[in-house]
């Protein structure tokens, strides 16, 4: 075989390759192309976009990179047609026929009869014909100028497939070629369809601009692929750093196994010792009991003999017997009895051994008995802040009113903190007011943009580190389903998912997970940041949770109880929804009861700050729930405190105040703790 035979062996294999769709896994049919450039079938992705409830106007991620694009408002028919993929198809038509019967004849001929095979492919009816219908199609006027190109072309005809196969024929006009290239609406259109269609437009031949087109394409190849090799020595970095990793793991594993059989060692050790101790204690035992055994049993056979030979005296002794034994026998009698009441009174010796478990506290608490394993994190310039105690009274060093407050009176639904912006979202509203953190002066405003299907009512706000984006909890669509939307600092919509009809507060966890605080369902649901529903937890013991943090995998903050409840608290509970730790219980103002507990927010050392509502003050609790102050009152301006965040660092907590005082309204205080 010839070189340039092996090169037509080649493009063979590799025309079957990329006309193949990745979804039906067989030669594309209506080869749609998506933004991202991939290709698949029309009917692939109308099956999937059915399957999925997806329609016009929605967002359909691509099946293999994710990247989403709209549906077009006359469904997924109007996506552009693949004109490339179109043309290496019938190349392969030609160059690996689909079918070895004439399909000319396929149509005309009767059922049973024997089927001619094709010979030739023509590229205007896109048919495999045999050679006699060849000859008609060469002699017929409608058919004569038609291109007719031998099935299994050798290396001479498969070099000139694609000059033959000819240009893309306009979908609407049979008889045109696809030849001017519209740069305003950057398409390929016949003449007539350009005429007609692009009023104004510039056009040009596709001639006159394909070699810049090229040029422009090869440049973008030449500079992706200069990412790719950016790409390839980041992978080769991660991958270096993910083996060092996975060794220093496996090195941390045979270290907690050593330290396992080191503990296991001492273990059995004070065991045995311990068993040693009671071994001879028991021996002890066994010999003292087995002495007073003996003495009892003495004693008892000293009385039987005695009383055997009174009898005996009594029923055969003669009157000289009786008379002679008498004193004798009443001497022994008297010594018998002085012998029985101190036998009566012997005791064994008390035994006050007692077993006193060794202190689980630690490991009740959650900690491993053999060790922890510590992530270390820079904290040198958090930890002299951290550490500090907390005020008695917290100072307020600012204080202002929402835009949307001020005006109309609209109560604040949300504070989150990002990038040292102060982001509120005000009840009834679909704008967020944006706040610098050194002036608290307002910076700017954005609206959250609605559309047909979906319109803004927020909730609550909550900010991720880790993705350095927002979560909106939208209470109101016209369908009444709720929904969090994700979004960028500037208000850009990253992600939205549907929650059915539960809503809640939001929370976002160090790892980036949002919880919501379902109110009237005592439930909580964790999501994915990008909205997979990672579980549903039913609150057990608690009534109406009004907000929720996660504190690690397994443990939440619950505050809990609604106006017309008698029983308010804040509760630590587990996975399963069970409480471990409480406090409050019914409803009051003394310092071991709240009186609607909406809002909560834990420092890095583990400390939990309460907004006690209707007692107008925010609390402070331990890890354990233990009460230690009040840290802030009405003394620094509080009334209504309905939503909080902590800036550990900073030592500063911001409160969303919802009291009308002097006409203001939903007023944000900035308070000192430390």
């Amino acid at each position: 075989m010839t070189a340039e035979a092996g090169d037509i062996g080649q493009v063979k294999a590799g025309l079957q390759d990329i006309t193949e769709c990745c979804i039906c896994a067989e030669t594309y049919k209506v080869p749609k192309i998506l933004p991202c450039i991939h290709t698949f079938c029309l009917k692939c992705l109308e099956s999937l976009g059915s399957n999925s409830a997806k329609g016009p106007g929605d967002s359909m991620p691509c099946p293999i990179c994710r990247k989403e694009f709209a549906i077009p408002a006359a469904g997924l028919a109007e996506l552009p047609k693949n004109f490339f993929m179109d043309r290496l198809i019938d190349m392969m038509n030609v160059m690996i026929p689909a079918s070895a019967q004439c399909e000319a004849c396929v149509e005309d001929l009767e059922t049973g009869m024997e089927i001619p095979a094709a010979v030739t492919y023509c590229v205007d009816c896109r048919q495999n014909i045999c050679s006699e219908c060849s000859r008609h199609h060469h002699r017929m006027k409608a058919t004569k100028k038609h291109k007719l190109v031998k099935l299994g072309s050798d290396e001479s005809e498969a070099i000139s497939l694609e000059r033959a196969i000819g240009p893309s024929i306009c979908d609407q006009h049979s008889n045109q070629s696809l030849e001017v290239y519209c740069a305003d609406c950057k398409t390929l259109s016949c003449a007539i369809c350009f005429i007609e269609t692009h009023n104004n437009h510039r056009g040009s031949q596709i001639n006159k601009v394909v070699d810049d087109f090229r040029k422009e394409i090869q440049t973008i190849v030449d500079n992706v692929g200069a990412f790719g090799e950016n790409v390839r020595t980041k992978l080769k970095q991660m991958n270096d750093q993910s083996k060092k990793t996975l060794e220093q793991i496996d090195l941390l594993a045979k270290e907690v196994d050593r330290t396992k059989d080191e503990v296991k060692k001492i273990i059995d050790e004070h065991a045995a010792e311990l068993n040693r101790k009671l071994d001879s204690m028991k021996h002890e035992k066994i010999k003292e009991f087995q002495t007073e055994k003996d003495v009892f049993e003495t004693h008892i056979a000293i009385l039987e003999n005695y009383n055997k030979y009174c009898s005996e005296m009594l029923a055969k002794g003669s009157a000289g017997d009786v008379c002679r034994a008498v004193n004798d026998l009443s001497l022994r009698g008297v010594e018998l009895e002085e012998l029985n009441e101190s036998i009566t009174q012997r005791e064994l010796s008390p035994f006050h051994v007692s077993f006193e478990r060794t202190s689980l506290k630690e490991f009740i608490e959650g900690k491993n008995i053999i060790g922890v394993l510590e992530e270390k994190q820079n904290k040198e310039v958090s930890s002299n802040l951290e550490r500090r105690e907390y005020k008695d009274q917290a100072t307020l060093v600012s204080s202002f009113n929402t835009r949307e407050g001020k005006t109309d009176f609209k109560k604040i639904w949300g504070l989150a903190v990002l990038d040292n912006e102060l982001f509120t979202a005000t009840d009834e509203c679909a704008e967020i007011e944006v706040y610098d953190l050194e002036h608290f002066s307002l910076k700017r405003r954005f609206d959250l943009v609605s559309d047909t299907q979906h319109y803004i009512d927020i909730q609550d706000i909550a900010a991720c580190k880790l993705q350095k984006c927002l979560y909106i909890m939208n209470w109101a669509s016209i369908d009444k389903r709720k929904e969090i939307l994700r979004i960028n600092v500037n208000g850009n919509l990253k992600r939205r998912w549907s929650t059915g009809s539960e809503f809640g507060r939001l929370s976002v966890s160090n790892e980036g997970s949002v919880v919501v605080t379902i109110i009237w369902k005592d439930k909580l649901k964790e999501y994915s940041m990008d909205g997979v529903l990672l579980r549903e937890i039913k609150l057990l013991t608690v009534v109406h949770p009004r907000h929720a943090v996660r504190l690690n995998q397994d443990l939440f903050i619950v505050g809990f109880g609604d106006d017309e409840d008698s029983l308010h608290g804040v509760c630590i509970v587990d996975h399963l929804g069970n409480s471990i730790v409480s406090y409050g219980g019914t409803k009051g103002s003394s310092t071991s009861q709240v009186n609607c507990p909406l809002a909560l927010a834990v420092d890095s050392e583990g400390s939990i700050i309460v907004a006690d509502e209707k007692n107008r003050r925010l609390l402070l609790l331990g890890s354990n729930l233990e009460f230690k102050k009040v840290i802030s009152t009405e003394n620094c301006g509080l009334r209504d405190p309905w939503r909080l965040y902590l800036d550990s660092l900073a030592g500063r907590i911001f409160v969303a105040d919802n009291a009308i005082k002097d006409n203001d309204q939903c007023q944000v205080l900035v308070l000192d703790l430390k």
